[in-house]
């Protein structure tokens, strides 16, 4: 988990975040001093896609839980959980899901997230924040 995230710090020219291993082998990753949104969209996808790192024989989950009014095209008012969908085939997507459920789709072509009507959300991206 280090070597993908100093990987991505280099990349993006950001600090290196802090990560905390917890129990079941769930990474808590922090960056202190918080990340431009497109850089929090792009550490999510990157760490599904790390470039020169095989995943083959890993189980790879990661998401992000955003607080209200970082995130073009949600409103202001909703926190969302960051994520790729399970069974991906876009390298240059995202998607998320609001405090009221509503899923969005982020392509890193586009300027904001655009409502969809299905979220894809892995099942266990809640239990990531609990």
């Amino acid at each position: 988990m280090t070597k993908i995230f100093t990987d991505f710090a280099k990349m993006y020219d950001v600090a290196e975040p802090h990560i905390v291993e917890r129990s079941g082998r769930i990474f808590s990753i922090d960056w202190p001093d918080g990340l431009e949104e497109a850089h929090v969209l792009f550490a999510v996808n990157y760490l599904h896609y790390p470039r020169d790192f095989d995943l083959d024989s890993r189980s790879i989950l990661g998401a992000a839980r955003v607080r209200p009014g970082n995130l073009t095209g949600i409103a202001d008012d909703q926190s969302a959980f960051v994520f790729v969908p399970e069974n991906d085939t876009h390298y240059d997507r995202i998607h998320a899901v609001d405090d009221n459920g509503q899923a969005y789709l982020g392509d890193f072509g586009s300027a904001s997230f655009v409502p969809i009507d299905d979220a894809r959300m892995p099942r266990d991206v809640e239990n990531l924040f609990r």
